[in-house]
């Protein structure tokens, strides 16, 4: 679905706080955006070549130390993701450990922008749109872009890293002391999550589950 058109519906819907996060939500990307093309900038390059290569270099990760969607298809990927038959994106450190940080981080650049990821582009490619998608940390923004572009209906996201803000069509769960999601900071974000009582140690996505 076009943001546009999807803007323009909530507003005839009179649906003012999902227009709200929609709006603040695009607001924080574009000032990440601002910091990019000032990195680019920097660098001699257009904003638009930087994130090129950056989504090259995400795609190279996928192809190197695999991809952080799953598609519900393994046992693994349906207890990671209960809530939604195994479709969700995994955060950092799932991906052999700090072998997969570099790209990981990649991930985080073009995320906080609001772009896709490689990993979002394996979820455009499996066909199952229209159906809910889960996320956690990282996860949580490639689950996020789903949802504003209109491929999926909804889903679960835990921990949400600081600053960004999800549609209320997500379940959004945050711990108290998770630094990631800036503990209770990030109900400033999303004052429509649930808080889980964790210390700034417990950000596994196990602890979210309730499995640790």
């Amino acid at each position: 679905m076009d943001q546009f058109s999807s803007l323009g519906n909530m507003i005839s819907a009179g649906n003012y706080g999902e227009l709200g996060a929609a709006i603040g939500g695009a607001a924080m990307n574009h000032q990440f955006s601002r910091v990019q093309a000032r990195l680019a900038d920097r660098w001699g390059m257009s904003s638009m070549d930087l994130n090129t290569g950056f989504m090259g270099v995400s795609v190279f990760g996928n192809e190197f130390v695999g991809s952080r969607f799953r598609a519900g298809k393994s046992v693994q990927d349906r207890h990671e993701f209960p809530e939604t038959k195994g479709v969700g994106f995994l955060g950092i450190l799932n991906r052999h450990g700090v072998l997969g940080l570099p790209f990981d981080t990649v991930d985080i650049v073009l995320g906080y922008q609001g772009l896709p990821t490689a990993s979002f582009r394996d979820y455009a490619y499996s066909g199952l749109f229209g159906r809910p998608v889960s996320g956690h940390s990282l996860g949580t923004l490639d689950a996020i872009n789903a949802y504003r572009r209109g491929l999926s209906t909804g889903g679960w996201v835990d921990s949400v890293p600081f600053g960004n803000i999800a549609s209320s069509a997500l379940q959004v769960n945050l711990g108290t002391w998770d630094l990631v999601n800036g503990g209770w900071l990030g109900k400033i974000f999303n004052p429509h999550a649930k808080v889980f009582p964790l210390k700034p140690t417990q950000h596994g996505h196990c602890h979210y589950l309730g499995r640790c």
